[in-house]
């Protein structure tokens, strides 16, 4: 909002860690580790295999997501591509420019339209040199300014959807929510484990269900996302009361005697945690 940023490039790379090629990787690392054990390590933690179900599949390219060392090698991999190539591009630019990235998930902003025009036209020219590909249906790029009154007016980042809105004061921020796909996955996580585990102990259950509820506190929990927050406590109460009474044939609780156990078992009330700095 301080900052005169208001051309946005939200990319999204496709199949990221499935299209890492492995001579690449290499050649990334050889430059600042000589230590010919730790990149025979590297090769063979690439060339793992994958059981799915019961067959072995052995990746000819990319590293196999949930593998230790995949993080650290994408990270690597898009430092080289991505990042060092902004930095090189920086000075060719009239205005000012931002990037954040997140693993394989990144978003660049540019004062100046001809800048980012410029930039997501070479972008994917960019990426396939390193064989990965910009997906053409999800990339995109906006006019994120307060005046803007398109359709394309937000982006989503890390979970959040960004928006402009008018401040209690008439002043136009920028403000987060949880994006929609997210929201009905963070719903669905809760009600699956409220029907699996309702055979458990209500203490138990209870135990596990605070520590899901307090886990998605603590990332969303922001200014302007009250509102999700409260949605999560107020399903979580509905899904738990829902599936207690699913336990037998017999409802185990009416409405007053599930307030009364919430009042033994009571479940994390939401409040904002963090705040804007």
């Amino acid at each position: 909002m301080q900052y005169p940023f208001r051309w946005i490039i939200d990319a999204d790379i496709k199949s990221c860690f499935d299209s890492f090629d492995h001579r690449f990787i290499l050649e990334i690392m050889k430059k600042r580790v000589n230590d010919g054990s730790i990149i025979k390590l590297i090769v063979q933690w690439m060339k793992a295999g994958v059981i799915d179900g019961k067959q072995l599949f052995k990746p000819e390219s990319g590293v196999p997501q949930g593998n230790i060392i995949s993080p650290l090698l994408s990270n690597v991999y898009l430092h080289e591509v991505l990042d060092r190539w902004l930095e090189e591009i920086r000075p060719m630019l009239k205005g000012e420019m931002f990037f954040i990235r997140f693993a394989d998930d990144f978003v660049i902003g540019f004062e100046y339209k001809e800048d980012a025009q410029r930039v997501y036209q070479t972008l994917p020219k960019r990426f396939k040199k390193f064989g990965l590909t910009i997906h053409p249906d999800k990339t995109r790029l906006l006019n994120f300014s307060p005046s803007n009154r398109g359709e394309t007016r937000t982006f989503d980042f890390l979970g959040f959807t960004h928006y402009w809105t008018i401040s209690k004061r008439g002043l136009p921020v920028i403000k987060r929510r949880t994006k929609k796909a997210k929201v009905n996955r963070v719903f669905k996580a809760i009600y699956e484990y409220c029907r699996e585990n309702r055979h458990m102990p209500v203490g138990e259950q209870w135990t596990e269900l605070c520590m899901k509820i307090r886990g998605y506190y603590a990332y969303f929990a922001i200014p302007g996302n009250f509102k999700f927050l409260d949605q999560v406590y107020h399903n979580a109460c509905m899904y738990w009361y829902k599936w207690l009474n699913r336990r037998s044939q017999y409802n185990s609780y009416t409405l007053a005697g599930f307030k009364d156990l919430l009042k033994v078992f009571p479940l994390p009330y939401p409040r904002i945690i963090h705040k804007y700095v």
